[in-house]
């Protein structure tokens, strides 16, 4: 009998040790790393009156190559959270083809092997479905299999759905569930990913600067309540931020880990303190202002297509909508009296000096996160 193995060629799921990552996996590299959580199966495909608790752990690795390993385990769980035994097991790999598009081969012990294909359906999801099933005789009968997989706020998000012969994929298929895994140790770029997906979603602006919502036709919010949320998320980040190092000070000694949580407070605190002082609200300037950002975003979206031009024609037609947000915000700085318009619209013969002394054009991209977030 010997010991433990040490294997000669390096395989890791840390971004931050072992083989350099290849470019080929750019692409799906969000989902590098080990997940453990709990997930809930449906009762109908289990066979059951009542759904069941599983525990789960997740892992994508890699040894320098073009692809991730992936396996998972999971364990039966009863309503209180004891360990039950041993659950569904699986291993396989996912691969990164040509643009958007990736391959998933998966094995389990039930004598099911599954071929999906699929595409990403923003930088951190993808969405496959099987093109060729593989089963021995007393295998579960599947025809078809649907995969989500998504990372939400940090966290390892997915669906699968199985259909038997002659029906669509849907919930309540055997081997059917929902999970959701969250790292074992949230870190800094984590909580930096959460933040840039979610200012993504308040600014479409920064969207198609990062190019993370292909598609996107909205524009922002440039009035009080949009301003209010950009801060309400930059108050939550920075909570969360705190959370994580005082729950695992060793993160402190990780100097990646470091600088990642030093420059997302600073920017972060940078935006907070200008919006306290009212910036948003009086962002009038002839170079840097939400104007400026608007027709910034139309000449940087794609325009090679039909459909590129569909969704350039249909952001434009939000622009009204966009300015009377805009106006919306300048008046309420006029009656918090932070305004002082007289001198923000006189053209200045010096233009390295006359732009807005705080909150300026939305920017394209923003430094901080992009420059320490995992994507």
């Amino acid at each position: 009998m010997t010991g433990a193995t040490e294997l000669p060629v390096p395989d890791t799921s840390d971004v931050r040790s072992g083989p350099e990552v290849s470019d080929e996996l750019l692409s799906v590299l969000p989902l590098l790393g080990e997940w453990h959580g709990e997930g809930v199966l449906s009762g109908a495909a289990a066979g059951s009156d009542r759904d069941l608790r599983f525990g789960q752990w997740i892992r994508f690795g890699h040894d320098g190559r073009g692809f991730l390993a992936y396996e998972s385990r999971s364990w039966q769980l009863t309503d209180d959270g004891a360990i039950v035994g041993p659950g569904v097991r699986e291993s396989g790999f996912l691969r990164p083809r040509d643009g958007d598009d990736v391959e998933l081969l998966v094995t389990s012990p039930d004598g099911l092997v599954e071929l999906y294909v699929g595409q990403a359906r923003t930088t951190t999801s993808w969405e496959l479905a099987t093109d060729v099933l593989a089963r021995t005789p007393d295998a579960p009968d599947v025809s078809r299999a649907v995969r989500l997989y998504g990372i939400v706020e940090g966290a390892l998000m997915y669906a699968i759905d199985r259909a038997g012969p002659g029906g669509p994929p849907a919930p309540g298929c055997p081997h059917d569930w929902n999970v959701s895994a969250e790292q074992r140790t949230r870190h800094p770029r984590q909580v930096a990913d959460a933040y840039v997906e979610a200012v993504s979603d308040l600014d479409p602006i920064v969207a198609t600067s990062l190019g993370n919502r292909p598609g996107d036709d909205r524009l922002p919010d440039f009035g009080p309540a949009g301003l209010e949320a950009e801060a309400e998320l930059a108050r939550t980040t920075l909570g969360e931020l705190d959370r994580v190092l005082a729950a695992h000070p060793a993160l402190a000694d990780d100097p990646v880990e470091r600088s990642c949580a030093r420059l997302l407070r600073e920017r972060l605190g940078a935006e907070l303190a200008a919006h306290e002082t009212g910036e948003g609200y009086r962002a009038l300037s002839n170079l840097f202002s939400p104007v400026h950002s608007v027709r910034q975003v139309l000449l940087m979206m794609p325009s090679a297509t039909e459909e590129d031009w569909a969704v350039i024609a249909r952001r434009m037609a939000r622009v009204p909508e966009a300015y009377a947000g805009f106006r919306a915000a300048l008046e309420e700085g006029v009656r918090r009296g932070c305004s002082s318009l007289r001198d923000r619209c006189a053209p200045s013969s010096d233009s390295s000096t006359s732009g807005l002394p705080g909150r300026t054009s939305r920017p394209s991209p923003r430094p901080g996160p992009r420059a320490c977030g995992r994507s």
